[in-house]
């Protein structure tokens, strides 16, 4: 329940749904690196969630090889969990997503 590391990276120019398995790919590889092997994820995007859960296809071609890999990292943990949460319960990552945008135009 304790958050223990934040990060944030420049992207490009890209969609907001290859954004966000982006950010789940990156926060699946830090979680690992900490030593994790117990994980609870939260997001804002309804579609990765739900798609990650298997309650939606991935049928968008440019999103498929990265549901692949983030399903190929969860295998690294004992025990996942994702669940969808309201954009306003999840400030801080468009936060920390906002300041990597800012620190590029730099």
């Amino acid at each position: 329940g304790n958050v223990v590391k934040e990060f944030g990276r420049f992207i490009g120019t890209t969609t907001n749904n290859v954004a966000e398995y982006s950010a789940l790919i990156e926060a699946l590889r830090a979680a690992h690196g900490l030593g994790a092997e117990d994980i609870a994820l939260r997001s804002d995007s309804e579609l990765m969630v739900k798609q990650i859960l298997g309650e939606y296809r991935v049928r968008h071609d440019g999103l498929q090889p990265l549901f692949v890999e983030a399903r190929r990292l969860f295998l690294r943990f004992r025990h996942w969990r994702i669940e969808y949460v309201p954009r306003e319960q999840n400030r801080r990552a468009d936060e920390l997503a906002n300041l990597s945008i800012d620190r590029q135009r730099k």
